[in-house]
């Protein structure tokens, strides 16, 4: 059976947790699309990684937007800086 559909967005999460970017292209890879989830944060109190799963914490981060930018990744805080 042929199956038909259509895509109508790539986005790219280049650090866990955070907001991401839509692309127009992506490189896929065995692991998915190069440079998602390639970064994350470290709480060094803890040990552990942040993440979203666990809102009371580490809400905060779904309000920052992390991009590309040529070979590094760029963090926009809610308040734009």
């Amino acid at each position: 059976m042929t199956r038909v559909g259509i895509v109508a967005g790539i986005y790219r999460y280049p650090v866990k947790s955070m907001r991401g970017e839509s692309v127009t292209e992506a490189v896929l890879t065995e692991r998915g699309i190069a440079g998602d989830r390639a970064y994350a944060l470290l709480d060094t109190e803890t040990g552990r990684i942040a993440s979203a799963h666990h809102p009371r914490i580490w809400g905060g981060l779904l309000h920052c937007l992390a991009c590309w930018d040529g070979d590094r990744v760029t963090v926009t805080l809610p308040d734009g800086r």
